[in-house]
């Protein structure tokens, strides 16, 4: 009844689901997005964990790079990227871009993450200890999910 109150998609627009538990996975339709860049996909994935919360550029880069190089350029290609393949598949208000920053507009996707916050049956279902497992950054929302098991 929640999805027809507060419907997760435009009618007739395609359905956004993020895969958290596990290996991190976005989908529109039931298919994965594939980007030009690797590393723009744990860009998503790294806002997504932020659960729709502005996150200034110096944080996504200090989070994802772990080193003192200045990645500013490629992450400007990275969000480039992101908005380019969100434009063509006509999914580009799930995400806010900012000057200063970028987030994920946490209630126009479906979330397995979002779901077990939320204490819905199939988030809860869907958690088995393992969140975001390719990246380390995750690690901290990991321990913390894993503790509350």
């Amino acid at each position: 009844l929640d999805n027809l109150r507060y419907p997760l998609s435009v009618p007739g627009g395609p359905e956004v689901c993020a895969q958290c538990f596990g290996d991190f996975e976005l989908f529109v339709n039931g298919v994965p997005v594939h980007f030009k860049y690797n590393k723009s996909k744990e860009v998503i994935a790294f806002l997504v964990d932020r659960k729709g919360a502005q996150c200034t550029n110096q944080e996504v880069i200090i989070n994802l790079w772990e080193d003192d190089d200045d990645h500013s350029a490629y992450y400007r290609s990275l969000m480039k990227d992101i908005q380019d393949t969100f434009k063509e598949l006509g999914i580009e208000a799930i995400f806010d871009r900012q000057r200063a920053g970028a987030s994920i507009i946490a209630d126009k996707i479906r979330c397995d993450y979002y779901d077990y916050l939320a204490g819905k049956p199939e988030g809860i279902n869907a958690y088995k200890g393992e969140y975001m497992q390719q990246y380390s950054w995750a690690e901290e929302t990991g321990a913390i999910l894993y503790d509350e098991m």
